[in-house]
């Protein structure tokens, strides 16, 4: 499993980026639809559209965004946390940054440790300093 996420993380580096500037502009559009929705609707109704995305006319218009499942469900996520009221709006900046940090975390997780194998192999002491 673990080489499996090696490979897959070492091919990930030759390909292009499915992010480009018309994406992020279809972005940007469709969350101004969602915070237009909370702000003139009410929390209820943007919660409808967080909590099922796939029945969502939003969602549905952005249909770039929604095949995305790791940005749609970071999305849905963190909005979700607006609507149940954890987050102020101020805040939900630092948690979607904290969000992002774990997932990216996660994402590097096997590339990391085939870089710390081979820069710490010659001695086993030393291996329990990359996992810490």
């Amino acid at each position: 499993m673990r080489v499996l996420e090696v490979l897959r993380g070492a091919l990930s580096a030759f390909r292009r980026s499915p992010y480009t500037r018309g994406y992020y502009l279809s972005v940007l559009k469709m969350l101004y639809e969602l915070f237009n929705i909370g702000r003139r609707q009410g929390m209820g109704t943007l919660e409808n559209h967080i909590d099922d995305p796939d029945s969502s006319g939003v969602f549905q218009a952005f249909t770039e965004f929604g095949r995305d499942e790791a940005a749609l469900a970071f999305l849905c996520d963190s909005l979700r946390m607006l609507t149940n009221g954890v987050a102020k709006p101020g805040n939900l900046v630092l948690l979607m940054e904290l969000d992002a940090d774990v997932q990216r975390r996660e994402r590097h997780a096997a590339v990391s440790a085939l870089a710390c194998w081979r820069i710490r192999s010659p001695g086993w002491a030393s291996w329990r300093r990359c996992w810490e």
